[in-house]
């Protein structure tokens, strides 16, 4: 589907959440495959930092990063640094705060603007400054279908999404509390099937998302739950989820998908390093990749599922993208 329009894309988007949908209902279980959720999401309503409101959005076309493109240079074989039990993380300091060129910042009337996905989305980010709350619950969604997703998509000035360079570090930083700073809860939950992320990087146009942060089941429908990092199927790293949890979390990306450039993602946990990667971490791209955060609970958009929340929420604070 190189260069299709993107309403192109997003009509055969729909046709195929629509068929997963009458798969699931005629195989009686209702589980959703366990494979990664499509990018999927189209630009909304737009907001700029401390006051969002509502504004047209123009379709995502620009490439507003401004750092440049890093060399390239030869790819390795990706290895990968998952192991099939969760692993306990200790928690030390914050991370450090990152310095750098910002391309993206919470709350910040230059840096800060955004605009909600649309495809399944349900409810809206609810922003305090450089705060953002994210409440979803299972039910219809407005656009049809069933509600999967509450996330931000982080734009420029122009209401654009926030393009990546391939072969470009980029480092994001962020507070995360798993639930609401009031109470820390319900957050994603204890849940037989917990396949939802929080954060990702998707392709532009076509492709499929491969660097995704997930809370899972290890694979297994019951399973015990864990945070899952994935790039292009291979988990980089899982570790302990505890629900209502509060943590720091720092991820560094060079975005590839040739062995032309080498991809590279390394990930922080309250200020440890838990994984280092090296690989292609996006897939079939048509151009500059995007990201966006905010929980995703796909299996909710075939109904019915094996998922025993109901509603989940998250809470990202101080969420910043800079370059070196």
């Amino acid at each position: 589907m190189t260069g299709l329009p993107l309403r192109w894309t997003t009509t055969l988007t729909l046709y195929a959440a629509a068929a997963m949908a009458l798969a699931s209902c005629g195989g009686g279980g209702g589980a959703a495959p366990l494979i990664s959720p499509a990018s999927g999401s189209i630009p909304a309503a737009r907001h700029t930092g401390p006051n969002p409101h509502n504004t047209p959005t123009p379709s995502p076309t620009s490439t507003a990063t401004p750092a440049p493109i890093a060399a390239a240079t030869a790819s390795p074989k990706p290895t990968s640094t998952s192991t099939s039990t969760p692993t306990s993380t200790p928690t030390p300091a914050p991370t450090t705060a990152s310095s750098g060129t910002v391309v993206w910042k919470a709350g910040d009337a230059t840096y800060g603007h955004w605009i909600t996905a649309n495809t399944y989305q349900c409810g809206n980010p609810v922003q305090s400054g450089t705060q953002f709350t994210m409440s979803l619950s299972q039910g219809p969604a407005p656009g049809g279908g069933y509600c999967g997703r509450n996330q931000a998509n982080p734009t420029d000035s122009s209401g654009s999404m926030i393009r990546l360079n391939f072969g470009q570090q980029y480092t994001w930083t962020f507070h995360y509390i798993d639930g609401t700073p009031a109470d820390a809860a319900p957050g994603m939950g204890y849940d037989k099937d917990a396949r939802s992320l929080i954060w990702q990087i998707n392709p532009y146009a076509t492709g499929s998302t491969c660097t995704q942060f997930w809370i899972d089941n290890g694979g297994v429908i019951g399973g015990p739950q864990q945070w899952d990092f994935k790039s292009c199927g291979v988990s980089v790293w899982r570790g302990t989820y505890t629900p209502g949890e509060v943590d720091d979390w720092k991820i560094v990306v060079v975005p590839s998908q040739t062995s032309t450039i080498t991809g590279h993602i390394t990930l922080y946990r309250n200020g440890v390093q838990v994984a280092s990667y090296t690989g292609q971490n996006v897939s079939g791209s048509t151009g500059n990749p995007w990201w966006n955060f905010g929980p995703y609970k796909w299996i909710w958009e075939t109904s019915p599922n094996d998922s025993t929340m109901t509603t989940v929420n998250a809470t990202f604070q101080n969420m910043l993208l800079t370059t070196p």
